[in-house]
């Protein structure tokens, strides 16, 4: 599953797994990517920013839920301490946007 609030990115993200064969949902808010969990994704990638929401707030309500795989991602920033509190929160990678398909592949492979 791909959370962003951004329908474009959405859309890039989606094609790009689904050329590879992965079957992608996506949401754009925290109640649309709650409610997806229902559908038991294999993995979530999640933006940090989401518009008005705070994408740090629905990766606790996620947590809170389930514990499938989540990697987070940030166009703004991923250094050192957003990799800490995303793992400290249950995340298991964070990603700097954009990124490449083998960058995501990566880290994908490394949720096992």
């Amino acid at each position: 599953m791909i959370v962003d609030d951004d329908p474009n990115l959405l859309r890039v993200f989606s094609r790009m797994l689904g050329s590879k064969g992965i079957r992608v949902r996506c949401a754009q808010n925290t109640a649309e990517a709650l409610n997806c969990l229902a559908w038991a994704p294999k993995a979530i990638l999640l933006d940090l920013v989401l518009g008005n929401e705070n994408g740090w707030e629905t990766l606790r309500l996620m947590r809170e839920q389930t514990d499938i795989p989540i990697l987070v991602m940030s166009g703004s920033r991923v250094d050192a301490e957003v990799e800490r509190d995303a793992a400290a929160m249950g995340a298991q990678g964070a990603l700097a946007k954009p990124f490449t398909y083998e960058e995501l592949a990566a880290a994908l492979a490394k949720l096992g």
